[in-house]
C-alpha cells in the first residue's frame, strides 16, 4: 500500500501488517504494541537526525522487520552516518533511562533489549552501519558473520536449556542470513 504525503512516499508492506496481526494474536496482551511503538520511535530518532542534517525524505518503507528511510543526501561524511545511525538506538537507552526511573521495569527490559539489538555489528543494524563507517566492506560482513554464529549458539543452548524459548535462535538465523547478504 503507498500513500502520498507532499513529496515523500508511505509504502506500508503487507508483510508488515501480516507480521504485526499474527503477533498480536500469538501475544494476546498489549506488549507487541508497546513493543511496536518503542520501534517507531526509535526509527524517528534516526528520522529526526537525518532532518536535522537537512534531509529531504523520499520514502519510509514498513516493512516486516522494521522501517527503512530513504532520503536524497544533501551531506555526507562519518560524522553524520554515525550520528544518524547511532540515534536510534540512542531514544531507546534514553527511553531505558526514564523507564528505570518511573520503575517501569517491562519497558525498561523492551527498550534496553532493542537498543542493544539494533547495536550488533551486522551491517543491516545500526551497530554494522556505525562500523562500517570505520572499516571495510569485508571487514563489517567477517564480523557480522561471527557475531550471527555466535547468536545462533546461544540460540541452541537456550533452547536446549529451556525446552521452549527458541527467540533467541529466530533472532540469530535473522543475524545470520542478513550478514550472509
Amino acid at each position: 500500500m503507498k500513500l502520498k504525503a507532499g513529496k515523500t512516499t508511505l509504502v506500508i508492506d503487507y508483510y508488515f501488517i501480516a507480521v504485526l496481526t499474527l503477533m498480536s494474536v500469538v501475544f494476546k496482551d498489549k506488549s507487541i504494541f508497546r513493543c511496536f511503538l518503542f520501534c517507531i520511535l526509535h526509527e524517528a530518532g534516526h528520522l529526526s537526525a537525518m532532518l536535522a542534517f537537512g534531509e529531504k525524505i523520499k520514502m519510509l518503507e514498513l516493512g516486516y522487520f522494521g522501517m527503512r528511510i530513504d532520503c536524497e543526501s544533501t551531506t555526507v561524511g562519518i560524522r553524520r552516518d554515525v550520528i544518524i545511525s547511532a540515534a536510534g538506538p540512542f531514544v531507546n537507552l534514553i527511553l531505558t533511562a526514564v523507564f528505570c526511573l518511573l520503575d517501569m521495569q517491562d519497558e525498561v527490559r523492551v527498550n534496553l533489549t532493542l537498543a542493544i539489538f539494533n547495536l550488533l555489528p551486522v551491517r543491516m543494524l545500526d551497530g554494522g552501519r556505525i562500523i562500517s563507517c570505520f572499516a571495510g566492506e569485508r571487514a563489517v560482513k567477517v564480523i557480522g558473520i561471527v557475531t550471527g554464529v555466535l547468536l545462533t549458539v546461544l540460540g541452541v543452548v537456550v533452547l536446549a536449556e529451556t525446552h521452549r524459548n527458541f527467540i533467541i535462535l529466530l533472532v540469530s538465523i535473522y543475524i545470520l542470513l542478513g550478514a550472509l547478504k
